[in-house]
């Protein structure tokens, strides 16, 4: 049988002294939380306000002892108001309190889910004492408890009955979800991917979702960086999660924004650009199309894009970028923003981070879901009828869930007084005449400092490009990670490690190419080709500079020849010529084809075993003279032999 308390101060009394005690017991003792599986979004007048429950946890008790109790509190009366009931603990005296016996409650058989409801009186109908009566429309509290009969509350969960009696005829408050895509930095200083599967699998699950719900209202935020380790992956769980964010490309409306924000002294325009750049290319080889005109989020004051104007052609901006204002500002209603000390400015609408409470990883989904729903409600009723417009931006540390999504967009797509707004409506203005309010955006902080040696790794890394010119992805894997070491996102530390980890994979690029060590070759004749074999272990082809040097040596053909080091061993013959005979030695260089970074250096021996062009004529000279010397001297000898005789 159901029980009904009806509102009044003497039974206010005795409700509060069951439901609210007197000093907040101690969390040791504080009841379990209720399940909630799902609520009716609103209620109008003569509406039944259901909720339904995860089976309850086991109790000790005996089921004839125990029973369900719902409890109504007066309404919020302000944002502020609102925000104290989220403690999972009543903080004022009931209006009215439902009670059904445990042994009655709807029950289902397979699952133990249990469905409770309330029935709200219609002011136009006779009073229905089984019903509740509510004072005009608002967000009302509600505790749903398992209790003891006449003893202590073992469970409880608080919502709220969003109650509407009236359909409204003004505009609805607009509503913009931004759902964030994104994971922990996956591409690691190493070259390795480090995407947890967890991570992989809550997108998919998003994104599948998102693809049986209408796509307005949803501005979807997707990290760049973690597309790219999606789109790298080869596991089943990165596959799946790509094929569901494809289906909803051309449906949703797609925030731009770069591959990461970067934020270190050394970062340079070029970076900043390329960081875009690859940004919007991920995101059109994802979602099959580029961003969407122009729309961007800046939430964190570290983002080095608050250095720059504000161009862009609208942009969310997160409060805590902006400097504090002394006037009374709503962050309902679209404003100017602009940077400091600068009058160019862009259209804008301001994130409000009292959102943030509704996104913890570890709170139940769907309660969560509710009451940012109530949450929004509240908003509204503070001033029903006005054209505003609020934009829902999750913190960074939220973990996009489906199971909060679903019932988030189900309830805005059902509600009287919210509508999922499309871009266009959330940045557009009540009429043409209104003034938006302009806020100054913060100056971001000094970046702190590049770790020694930044600004030599950007040069290398630039430098292998053209030796991986054949192998885009691996010369595109060491620019975003240079990226990624600029990531405003990283403290000092985690900076310092990164980078050091990335100067240490650079250096093993450079050590998969081996010239011969040592070793002595034997030039025969004045002119010859020596044989230079460069072993590469690179998995692509890659184009290098081999280069010679010496005193002793000349080079007809060149010092320098670009070659392909398209397998294993490569085999290259340089043509030499020897200025003279002996040993002397030959310094041979590997180079980036622009020659500014040596990939490996060895030195050879040269032996010249040949005579050169004067030796030889001065020894034929030498050997004449002997020879017309000897002639001579015989001739004359045997003359004067021949005289004596």
């Amino acid at each position: 049988m159901r029980f009904l308390r009806a509102s009044g101060v003497v039974a206010a009394a005795l409700v509060v002294a069951t439901l609210v005690p007197a000093a907040p017991a101690k969390a040791a003792n504080d009841p379990k939380v209720l399940v909630l599986q799902s609520e009716t979004p609103w209620v109008g007048k003569g509406g039944t306000f259901e909720v339904r429950l995860g089976a309850p946890p086991a109790q000790s008790a005996s089921a004839s002892d125990l029973e369900y109790a719902i409890s109504v509190h007066p309404v919020s009366t302000s944002r502020s108001a609102f925000t104290q009931t989220l403690t999972n603990r009543p903080s004022s005296a009931a209006l009215a309190v439902v009670t059904i016996p445990f042994t009655e409650a709807v029950t289902d058989p397979n699952t133990g889910a249990i469905t409770l409801d309330v029935g709200v009186q219609d002011p136009s109908l006779p009073r229905d004492r089984t019903r509740v009566g509510l004072r005009g429309a608002g967000v009302y509290p509600v505790a749903v408890e398992l209790r003891t009969i006449g003893g202590p509350v073992r469970a409880r969960v608080l919502t709220h009955l969003v109650f509407v009696p009236e359909v409204p005829t003004g505009p609805k408050l607009a509503v913009g979800i931004v759902v964030p895509v994104r994971a922990p930095i996956a591409l690691q200083s190493s070259g390795a991917d480090r995407l947890p599967a967890a991570y992989s699998a809550a997108i998919g699950e998003v994104a599948a979702t998102l693809g049986t719900l209408p796509a307005d209202g949803v501005l979807l935020n997707p990290s760049p960086e973690t597309l790219a380790a999606l789109a790298r992956g080869t596991r089943a769980v990165d596959t799946a999660a790509l094929t569901a964010l494809r289906a909803i490309g051309a449906d949703h409306t797609v925030i731009e924004g770069p591959f990461v924000s970067t934020q270190t002294p050394e970062s340079t325009e070029a970076d900043r650009l390329e960081s875009m750049r690859r940004g919007n290319e991920m995101v059109t080889a994802v979602f099959g199309r580029a961003p969407a005109g122009g729309l961007s989020l800046i939430d964190d004051p570290s983002d080095d894009r608050l250095e720059a104007d504000l161009a862009t052609p609208r942009v969310i901006l997160g409060d805590k970028v902006l400097q504090p204002s002394a006037q009374r500002i709503t962050t309902a209603e679209p404003v100017i923003g602009r940077r400091s000390a600068s009058r160019a400015s862009t259209p804008a609408l301001v994130a409000d981070t009292g959102f943030a409470v509704h996104f913890a990883n570890d709170a139940p989904p769907v309660l969560a879901a509710h009451h940012l729903l109530a949450d929004l409600a509240t908003i509204y009723f503070d001033n029903p009828g006005r054209f505003r417009s609020v934009v829902v931006n999750p913190p960074a540390s939220w973990r996009a869930n489906a199971a909060l999504i679903a019932p988030l967009l189900a309830g805005l797509e059902s509600s009287p007084i919210l509508v999922a707004g499309t871009a266009d409506r959330l940045f557009q203005l009540a009429s043409a005449k209104t003034t938006p309010r302009t806020r100054v955006a913060l100056t971001p902080p000094s970046a702190p400092s590049a770790p020694a040696g930044f600004a030599s790794m950007r040069r290398t890394i630039a430098s292998l490009q053209s030796v991986m010119v054949e192998s885009p992805d691996v010369a595109q894997s060491f620019t975003d990670r240079l990226l990624i070491a600029q990531s405003a996102g990283f403290d000092s530390s985690e900076r310092r490690s990164y980078t050091a980890g990335l100067v240490r994979a650079l250096a093993a690029e450079r050590r998969k190419f081996v010239l011969p060590t040592g070793g002595s070759l034997t030039l025969t004749a004045r002119r010859g080709a020596i044989p230079i074999t460069v072993r590469s272990t690179a998995s692509y082809p890659a184009h290098v500079l081999l280069q010679l040097a010496s005193d002793r040596l000349k080079f007809p053909r060149g010092s320098t020849k670009l070659i392909t080091l398209g397998h294993r061993n490569t085999t290259q013959r340089l043509t030499v010529q020897s200025i003279g005979s002996g040993t002397f030695p030959l310094r041979v260089l590997l180079k980036s084809p622009d020659g500014r970074v040596v990939l490996g250096e060895s030195r050879l021996t040269i032996r010249s075993t040949n005579a050169s062009g004067v030796g030889i004529a001065l020894s034929i000279g030498a050997l004449a003279f002997l020879v017309i010397w000897w002639i001579r001297h015989h001739r004359g000898r045997r003359t004067a032999d021949a005289a004596v005789a």
